[in-house]
């Protein structure tokens, strides 16, 4: 009868496969027992085969089946399946279609298939494919773009020869592709294009790549990671080749990841794009190697692009090497950004040679915000190009000395010390290009972690080393165009740390170093120079009295010299007037005193006598009368003389010349004292402390 299932029609393999499914048992089929694709999809949706009135029945655990070739292609598009369809360690050369079907769980473990097509399918439970074969035949090997997968999507160990497509898929349970291959090389439809495209995917538990191989771009732009992204150890190869040559390894802008973005010893041949994502935790590339080298759309670019990302966590780039730029321009990392051992190589000098127009950035740090910077710590891990932080803010800052770029030499060539470049191929000019500096302009931080750049303190002292590291910025920015706010922020830095004599030098320091820059006025060179040499710029008021003493001393000889010559007599000095002349004797003489004749002996008696040191100290000081300064003035007419130069002669006396050397002090007099009084009242100090 029509309504009852006839098997006489049906191969060993399909009565095998249709008695286990009545059963709920896994039909064990022999490698190459043929069952036809069009039986295996009217047992699973319950559909009438091969002119039958009724569907084969099928138990509750719906269809198993192991082994055995699958002829034609598995077709379930747009069909509801209740049950389970579990397909392992069997051949399908076609294909299967699963395009806007409704599954519960699915099943292709170990399989050798070709291509998986499902976009827009309904998945209950999970969609399994580990230890699978998958070859798209030139085209996608997994195409599941807007996919909906309820407990997971599982290629773990698979080898996929195509695109992996789950663009806009969403995947309630992770996606575990741990140990896969994904193979989307020169040849068919997308070569050399990605290996892996989950743009815009939504995956809720976590995306896994431990281990996993990709022969092309892994394109997660957009996407949003409810868990973690785990590529430990895996293998991301965009090299020279197909769509994106030498482009992206791994392509993850604006992508979200909740609970951490992990590559350690993980391969990068190509740019790892992070650019704008989010990243909630943390993300840890410790040991990874990340090669943009001169190859392909990038060559000699970005390593690592992490440019307006925002990173929750820590960032462990520790043990790192980068070939190209590490651009994290604008980044925001709220824990730690380890770079400890780290290899940081500029394009540049990524390759045997400097290739045309290469970057010449190792770090950019420009306009990032960071919890705790550490840089490398040795001279072997020192970075290989530009090392960028301006306009960086950090909390806390960790360097080392050893890793620091040498410091300028005013009188040797920046090329003879650091890593130089020939860009005369270029731009046609002689000459080496110094990109083994740093760009300090705008950079803050709070807290220096090794003020002296030695983690036991060892070494030269805070300020000296400190001046070393400032003197490792560009030669323009030294000793062209002077750049203070990087000497300002160290000495500010300082003295927050209680470091305050060593703030006090990398100000003064600063200050020689504008006064030198070659774009300063020869004024205000000359200005700055006096008040070095005189007040240290008013952080040593001390010196400035060494100075008043000595100009005070220096000048009471000079009034002393009449009286060594036996020109103003014994005690009292001067009193003779041929140096010295009394200018208030009138004052101290009544008028019948000086009409009897007794105006000589009565000053004798009176008038304040001439001391050179007091005469000295009372002019110095303007403020402080001594009572000898307003009492005398030296005689012009004390020593005269008389040269003749050809047709002219010159005329004057050593009383003019004392008389030139009292103006003089009161000027010298005038500024030093005020500089006293400014150097201990901090006026002269008080920008360098705001």
């Amino acid at each position: 009868m029509a309504d009852k299932p006839n098997l006489k029609d049906l191969m060993p393999g399909e009565r095998a496969l249709v008695a286990a499914a009545k059963k709920g048992e896994v039909a064990v089929l022999r490698p190459r027992q043929p069952v036809r694709a069009e039986l295996i999809v009217a047992l699973a949706c319950g559909e009438p085969f091969g002119g039958r009135d009724k569907p084969f029945p099928l138990a509750p655990p719906g269809l198993r089946m192991r082994g055995g070739i699958v002829r034609g292609r598995l077709d379930f598009s747009y069909r509801r399946v209740r049950l389970g369809l579990w397909i392992r360690n069997a051949t399908i050369r076609d294909g299967v279609s699963l395009s806007q079907a409704w599954m519960r769980d699915v099943d292709f473990d170990n399989c050798r298939t070709g291509g998986i097509f499902m976009p827009g399918a309904k998945i209950d439970g999970q969609f399994s494919a580990d230890g699978a074969e998958i070859d798209g035949g030139g085209g996608d090997a997994l195409n599941a773009q807007r996919a909906e997968i309820g407990a997971g999507l599982f290629l773990r160990n698979a080898t996929l020869k195509g695109r992996c497509d789950i663009n806009a898929a969403k995947i309630t349970g992770q996606f575990d592709a741990e140990g896969a291959s994904f193979d989307n090389g020169p040849r068919g439809e997308h070569p050399g294009g990605d290996a892996l495209w989950a743009q815009g995917a939504e995956i809720g538990a976590g995306l896994f790549l431990g281990n996993a191989t990709l022969q092309g771009r892994c394109a997660i732009n957009g996407a949003k990671i409810g868990g973690q992204f785990d590529a430990e150890g895996a293998a991301f190869d965009n090299g020279p080749r197909g769509e994106h040559p030498g482009g992206d390894a791994l392509w993850a802008q604006g992508a979200e990841i909740g609970a951490g973005l992990f590559l350690r010893n993980a391969t990068l041949k190509g740019r790892c794009d992070i650019n704008a994502a989010k990243i909630t935790g943390q993300f840890d590339a410790e040991g990874a190697s990340f090669d943009n080298g001169p190859q392909g759309k990038h060559p000699g670019g970005d390593a690592l692009n992490a440019q307006r990302a925002e990173i929750g966590a820590d960032l462990f780039l520790d043990n790192a090497i980068l070939k190209g730029r590490c651009a994290m321009i604008g980044a925001k990392i709220g824990g730690r950004l380890d770079l400890d051992g780290a290899r940081l190589t500029c394009a540049a000098l990524a390759g045997d040679e400097a290739a045309e127009g290469a970057d010449t950035v190792a770090l950019d740090l420009s306009e990032t915000k960071i919890g705790h910077l550490i840089l490398p710590r040795t001279a072997a891990t020192r970075p290989r190009g530009i090392v960028d932080l301006s306009r960086a803010h950090v909390t806390s800052f960790e360097d080392f000395a050893a890793a620091w770029p040498p410091p300028l030499d005013p009188k040797t060539r920046d090329c003879a010390t650091r890593d130089c470049i020939d860009r005369g191929k270029e731009t046609g000019e002689a000459g080496k290009e110094d990109i083994g500096h740093l760009v300090l302009d705008g950079f803050t931080y709070d807290r220096l972690v090794h003020p002296s750049g030695s983690r036991d303190g060892g070494g030269p002292g805070v300020a000296a080393a400190r001046r070393n590291w400032l003197l490792a910025q560009r030669r323009e920015h030294v000793f062209t165009h002077f750049r203070p706010q990087p000497w300002r922020q160290m000495a500010r830095a300082l003295a927050r740390q209680g470091y305050e004599d060593e703030a006090r030098r990398i100000t003064i320091e600063r200050r020689v170093m504008q006064r030198m820059a070659s774009e300063t006025p020869l004024l205000r060179r000359t200005l700055s120079w006096l008040l070095h040499l005189l007040a240290d710029y008013g952080f040593n008021p001390w010196k400035t009295i060494l100075w008043s003493a000595g100009i005070v001393a220096l000048w009471a000889i000079a009034y002393s010299v009449p009286v060594w010559l036996g020109d103003c007599g014994g005690p009292p000095w001067c009193a003779s007037q041929q140096a010295w002349v009394r200018v208030q004797a009138d004052d101290f003489v009544p008028i019948a005193a000086r009409l009897e004749g007794e105006a000589e002996s009565l000053l004798s008696a009176r008038y304040p006598h001439f001391n050179p040191v007091l005469y000295s100290l009372d002019t110095f000081i303007p403020l402080l009368d001594l009572g000898t300064e307003r009492y005398w003035r030296a005689n012009d007419n004390y020593r005269p003389w008389a040269v003749e130069i050809g047709p002219w002669t010159l005329r004057g006396s050593w009383g003019q010349a004392l008389h030139w050397l009292y103006l003089i002090q009161e000027i010298i007099g005038a500024i030093l004292v005020a500089l006293t009084i400014t150097g201990f009242t901090g006026l002269l100090t008080r920008e360098d402390k705001d």
